[in-house]
């Protein structure tokens, strides 16, 4: 019985390293510019071995991106269950948000509207929806009901308006000589008070 838990653990533990390294590598050099051979020559496996993992590189792909969206997921419902005040849960979420998503995050939407089918598109968008949209819009929702926000509706719009408008903020990185806690702080600050000097 050990042996067989131990052969389902090592196959468990060398999925998770294909996942990580391909991770780094689409990434950082694009879905086009990695093969699977570089992919197993990175994990220390033949293409073969990686094979019986993953049948193509496209499979491997589209597993890279679930498992960074579903980390994601966890990682923010996690902050805005623990931190429910509006200021200090939208700074965890966004210095969280800073700290976790692809450095080239441009590279990764490429890749998603030229190299993955429509299927395969729509997929990945309902994913990034319960990854980003409806964690962060929660926390607006909540802040709406408490009056801590401007009422959605006097704006005639929603919560996700104001997830959206975050989310276009932080796809636009600030430089990252500024300290991670000082560019949440300012995104925070931003989001719920604008630069206006009554506020």
């Amino acid at each position: 019985m050990a042996p067989k838990q131990n052969a389902a653990a090592d196959i468990g533990d060398t999925r998770r390293n294909i996942i990580k390294a391909a991770e780094g590598l689409f990434m950082e050099f694009g879905y086009r510019a990695i093969s699977t051979r570089k992919i197993a020559d990175t994990c220390g496996l033949t293409q073969p071995a990686l094979y019986h993992h993953f049948p193509n590189k496209k499979s491997l792909y589209m597993e890279v991106v679930k498992n960074y969206l579903y980390e994601m997921q966890m990682g923010l419902e996690r902050i805005i269950k623990r931190h429910p005040e509006l200021e200090d849960s939208l700074f965890r979420v966004i210095r969280y948000i800073l700290m976790h998503q692809p450095k080239k995050l441009s590279q990764m939407f490429h890749d998603i509207e030229y190299e993955m089918t429509p299927d395969d598109q729509r997929m990945i968008h309902q994913s990034w929806s319960a990854a980003y949209q409806l964690p962060i819009s929660s926390i607006f929702e909540r802040a709406a009901i408490e009056g801590t926000v401007k009422d959605p509706e006097r704006l005639d719009t929603d919560p996700s308006s104001y997830t959206h408008m975050l989310m276009s903020m932080l796809s636009h990185p600030l430089p990252e000589k500024m300290p991670l806690d000082h560019r949440a702080k300012l995104y925070t600050e931003v989001i719920l008070h604008g630069l206006s000097s009554k506020n």
